[in-house]
C-alpha cells in the first residue's frame, strides 16, 4: 500500500508538471480586409480559382451621400482595393448588392437603390441594377428593372445549371395605413432580363425578400418568411424559368426574423429562419424538404439574433451561421443532427456571408463598428469537419407536440409536422371522449403548422386529450388545464 500510494503521488506529480495543451482554435483570428464609412448591404466574397478571391460590397458614404459598388482582392495574406465599378452621386438612400460566379467564372454584381421623395416612408425611382465582370475588368453597369415606385430592398441571387439566373427582392410601398410590401423575381436568359415577377404582396403586411437556392437539376427555391398581425409562417416556393408554384408552408411560433436557404448535391432543402423579435432575438430553427416531402424538423440553437446564413460545402455539410451576443457562431450537419455550436469571432455587429476556400473550407464575412466606421473581417477554419456521414434513411413520420407549458393556462399552441400532402385531424377532446375544439380539419401540404387552442371561460379546468391523425398516424397526449 505505501508503494501503491507513492506511485499515485509520483504520477500526479507529472501530471502536475506536464503542460497542458490548449484546446484546439477552429477559427483563423480575424483578418481586416476593408474600412468603410458605412457599408450598404452585406458583402459577398468569391473564390474565383485557387486561392484567388474577390469580395464585393455596396458602400454609401452618409445618409444621402454618394453610394458606390466596391470590389477588394486578395494578394497573399493581404488585401487590396477598392476598386470602384458604380457610383451615383444624387442620393441615393440605401444600397444592397449580391454577387455570384458564373460556369465561366465571371462576377455577375446585383443591386438595389432608393432614391426617398418623402421620409417616412414614401419612395421613388426605385431601381435594380446589374454589372458583370470578366477577364478584361467590369462592363459598364445597366438597370436590370425601371421606373419601380416601389422600394427594393435586401437581394438575392443565384444560377441555375442551365445558365439562367434568378434575382429576387423584397420590396415596400405606400405609407400611412396604406403601407404594403411584397416580394418579386426576374429572370436572366437568353442574355436578356425578362419582367419582374410577383410571388407575394398585400397590404399592412409584412414580407421579406426571397432568400435563393439553386436546385441541383434545374431552376432554383425560393423562401419567404410573411408576417400578418402575429401570424407567421415561411413560404417555400418552386422556380422553373418564368413559372412559380407555392410547394411548402411552415407556420413559426413567432415573428420570423430572418432566414436562409440551401440545397445540397442529393437535392435535399435546407431551410433555416431565426423566431423571435429583430432586439432581442430569439431561438434558431430549421426544416428538411426531401422528394417535395417535409421529412424533418427541429432546433438549431435557443439563442440567435439578427442574419441566418445557410450554405452547403464541398462534402456535402451543411453550415448555418448566425449571431448571439456580439459573437459569430456556427453549427454544422452531416446527416445526424446538429452539432453544439462554436464561436466564428467573438465580437461582431452585422453578418454578411459564408463562402468555401479551395480546400472547402468555409469562410465568414462579417462586419464590425469602430465608431463611424465599419470594418469588413473575414475569417476561415482551421480544419475540416471530417468526411460527410451517410443520411438516415429512415424518414420520420408526421408528429405534433405542445410548444405551450404543460399544464396550460388559458391558451395552449401546438406544432405538427406534415410530411406529404394528406388529410389531418386535429382536436381536443375532454376525458368522455367528447369533441371540446377542432384545431384542424382538412387535407394539408406538407409543411409545419402551428394552431392555437385559446380556451372559453365555460371550459372546467381538468384532463384534456389532444388527438392528432394525419393519414394512417394516429397520435394522443395528456393536456391538463389550470386556471
Amino acid at each position: 500500500m505505501k508503494y501503491q500510494r507513492l506511485v499515485w503521488l509520483l504520477l500526479m506529480t507529472i501530471f502536475a508538471l506536464t503542460p497542458k495543451t490548449a484546446r484546439a482554435q477552429l477559427w483563423s483570428n480575424p483578418t481586416l480586409v476593408a474600412q468603410v464609412s458605412e457599408l450598404g448591404g452585406p458583402a459577398q466574397l468569391l473564390r474565383v480559382a485557387g486561392d484567388t478571391l474577390r469580395l464585393v460590397a455596396g458602400a454609401r458614404d452618409t445618409l444621402f451621400g454618394v453610394a458606390r459598388m466596391t470590389e477588394y482582392w486578395n494578394a497573399g495574406d493581404s488585401w487590396c482595393g477598392p476598386d470602384v465599378f458604380w457610383s451615383d452621386s444624387v442620393g441615393d438612400f440605401w444600397v444592397s448588392g449580391r454577387a455570384a460566379l458564373d460556369p465561366q467564372r465571371r462576377i455577375w454584381a446585383t443591386w438595389s437603390s432608393v432614391i426617398p421623395s418623402q421620409w417616412p416612408p414614401y419612395y421613388s425611382d426605385g431601381a435594380v441594377w446589374f454589372a458583370l465582370r470578366d477577364n478584361l475588368g467590369w462592363q459598364p453597369a445597366d438597370r436590370a428593372d425601371q421606373g419601380l415606385t416601389e422600394a427594393p430592398f435586401g437581394m438575392s441571387f443565384t444560377g441555375d445549371r442551365g445558365g439562367d439566373w434568378y434575382l429576387g427582392w423584397g420590396y415596400s410601398d405606400g405609407g400611412g395605413t396604406q403601407f404594403g410590401s411584397g416580394a418579386r423575381y426576374q429572370l436572366w436568359q437568353d442574355s436578356l432580363w425578362g419582367s419582374r415577377i410577383r410571388l407575394r404582396s398585400g397590404f399592412q403586411e409584412s414580407y421579406g425578400r426571397p432568400s435563393l437556392s439553386p436546385d441541383p437539376d434545374s431552376g432554383a427555391w425560393a423562401v419567404i418568411s410573411h408576417g400578418n398581425y402575429g401570424t407567421d409562417e415561411l413560404l417555400v416556393y418552386r422556380l422553373i424559368g418564368g413559372a412559380d408554384s407555392l410547394r411548402f408552408s411552415i407556420s413559426a411560433p413567432s415573428y420570423v426574423v430572418s432566414d436562409g436557404i440551401a440545397t445540397d448535391s442529393a437535392g435535399r432543402i435546407w431551410v433555416i429562419y431565426v423566431v423571435g423579435d429583430y432586439v432581442h432575438g430569439g431561438e434558431l430553427h430549421w426544416v428538411g424538404i426531401e422528394r417535395e416531402q417535409i421529412v424533418d424538423s427541429g432546433l438549431v440553437s435557443t439563442q440567435a439574433v439578427g442574419t441566418v446564413l445557410a450554405a452547403v460545402d464541398p462534402q456535402g455539410v451543411v453550415w448555418a451561421v448566425w449571431r448571439h451576443d456580439s459573437a459569430v457562431w456556427t453549427s454544422y450537419n452531416r446527416g445526424r443532427g446538429w452539432t453544439e455550436p462554436e464561436v466564428v469571432a467573438d465580437s461582431s455587429s452585422l453578418l454578411d456571408c459564408i463562402a468555401f476556400d479551395g480546400e472547402g473550407l468555409p469562410q465568414v464575412v462579417f462586419e464590425r463598428m469602430t465608431g463611424q466606421q465599419s470594418q469588413i473581417c473575414i475569417t476561415r477554419r482551421l480544419s475540416h469537419v471530417g468526411a460527410a456521414e451517410r443520411r438516415p434513411t429512415k424518414q420520420p413520420g408526421p408528429s405534433v407536440r405542445l410548444l405551450s407549458s404543460n399544464p396550460c393556462a388559458g391558451e395552449a399552441r401546438v406544432e405538427f409536422l406534415v410530411g406529404g400532402e394528406t388529410r389531418v385531424d386535429l382536436r381536443v377532446r375532454d376525458i368522455t371522449g367528447r369533441t371540446v375544439a377542432v384545431l384542424a380539419d382538412g387535407i394539408l401540404r406538407p409543411g409545419v403548422y402551428c394552431r392555437d387552442w385559446r380556451v372559453a371561460p365555460s371550459v372546467p379546468n381538468g384532463v384534456y386529450f389532444l388527438n392528432f391523425a394525419a393519414g394512417p398516424h394516429n397520435t394522443v397526449q395528456k393536456l391538463v388545464l389550470t386556471r
